[in-house]
């Protein structure tokens, strides 16, 4: 089935001689991706400073991409990993992938090309959303359909950026729409928070090059959302904050990032990305019981 036009938008949509090198790509070229996935995941649990048990849960991954992260849920003891992604060909490699190298967990681990309200099934103990969320237009929507799909109790562990209002939130669209001016292209591309600057610039490149009819950033996969939204949009969204954090990861002179976001009029600007965990609230008597029941235990 078709997956465009979805949670996420058609993500930076390729041009026509673009389309045609993404149905050819080597078989080596997704395996290094998936290999690139799977170094990444290890930074993704370092920023937010925990992993969770995955002996016998079941998960749920937004943003699958390449399957290296749902895939490392199940050999961490996963009972079942469910992966959705809304690009047909990586949930194809993902699911040729596990059939190939890791035959052992065929029955245990799937791909879908879906969006997430399209999944029946519930009871997820744990979901997994990296390099996601800033993509997603809808995120309030998603977020209630996550809840729908969770246990209570269960959680979810995101983390995503650079984020749209941070120095370089545009994901490379700059360097990709001004690249046919050379080294003047470069230089337009290099210039921190330029993208705010020159947004209908680069929309414009994108249809010229294109032949597309995208109005703003957010045809082209962005949701342009900065940081005090994506904060307020988990506060309204019912779920607790168990862990927030900004700025992970930085190095070097881009460390001052972490300085100026405590500032109230730099924080939108100068939070280049969010590692949160947020877990789905329990009744008041299921509280009770599992306080009850660690009692017992003690």
């Amino acid at each position: 089935m078709s997956c465009a036009g979805r949670e996420k938008s058609a993500e930076f949509e390729p041009a026509a001689s673009e389309s045609r090198e993404a149905g050819t790509r080597t078989k080596e070229y997704h395996l290094r991706r998936f290999a690139g996935g799977a170094r990444e995941n290890a930074q993704f649990w370092e920023r937010l400073g925990e992993k969770p048990d995955f002996s016998g849960a079941r998960v749920l991954e937004i943003g699958s991409g390449w399957g290296s992260l749902a895939i490392e849920a199940a050999l961490a003891g996963a009972s079942r990993v469910v992966g959705l992604d809304l690009k047909p060909d990586l949930v194809a490699f993902a699911a040729d992938h596990v059939r190939e190298a890791f035959p052992e967990l065929e029955g245990k681990v799937h791909f879908f090309c879906l969006e997430l309200k399209e999944v029946a099934e519930g009871d997820f103990d744990l979901a997994l959303a990296k390099d996601t969320f800033e993509h997603v237009l809808d995120l309030e929507g998603l977020l209630r359909d996550l809840a729908q799909r969770l246990r209570p109790g269960g959680r979810v562990y995101a983390g995503f950026g650079p984020l749209y209002w941070s120095p370089y939130g545009d994901h490379d669209r700059r360097r990709v729409a001004f690249r046919h001016l050379g080294l003047v292209g470069r230089a337009l591309a290099a210039i921190p928070w330029g993208h705010l600057f020159f947004e209908r610039a680069i929309v414009r490149a994108h249809n010229r090059a294109r032949g597309g009819s995208a109005a703003s950033m957010r045809d082209l996969g962005l949701n342009r959302m900065p940081f005090r939204e994506y904060r307020a949009i988990f506060l309204r969204s019912g779920f607790e904050i168990v862990k927030l954090l900004t700025n992970r990861g930085l190095r070097g002179p881009a460390r001052i990032f972490r300085l100026l976001s405590r500032f109230r009029p730099f924080e939108d600007y100068a939070t280049v990305n969010v590692y949160c965990v947020l877990e789905k609230r329990r009744s008041s008597h299921q509280r009770m019981s599992s306080q009850a029941a660690r009692s017992v235990a003690g």
